[in-house]
C-alpha cells in the first residue's frame, strides 16, 4: 500500500462547487432537492469549509490523501 498526499488546485470556490454538483453522484440530489433556504445554508457551510484552503492568489488548495495498492496473481 502506498500513501499519496497532495493538494488539488481549484481556481475558486464557485468552480469547486459547480464541479461537485456537476460530477458527483449522491451529493447533487441531496442539495438540489432541498428548499432554497436550506440550499443557501449548505452553500454557506461549504464556503466556510473552503475558506481555510484559499491561497493568497484566490485559488483553493484542497488536501487529498489516497491509498494505492497493487497485487499480482500467483
Amino acid at each position: 500500500v502506498s500513501h499519496l498526499h497532495y493538494e488539488a488546485r481549484v481556481s475558486d470556490t464557485e468552480t469547486f462547487w459547480r464541479g461537485i454538483l456537476d460530477s458527483a453522484v449522491r451529493i447533487p440530489p441531496l442539495v438540489t432537492e432541498q428548499p432554497p433556504d436550506v440550499q443557501a445554508r449548505i452553500r454557506a457551510a461549504f464556503e466556510e469549509l473552503c475558506a481555510v484552503h484559499i491561497r493568497d492568489d484566490g485559488t483553493l488548495a484542497i488536501p487529498v490523501a489516497v491509498q494505492v495498492t497493487q497485487g499480482r496473481r500467483p
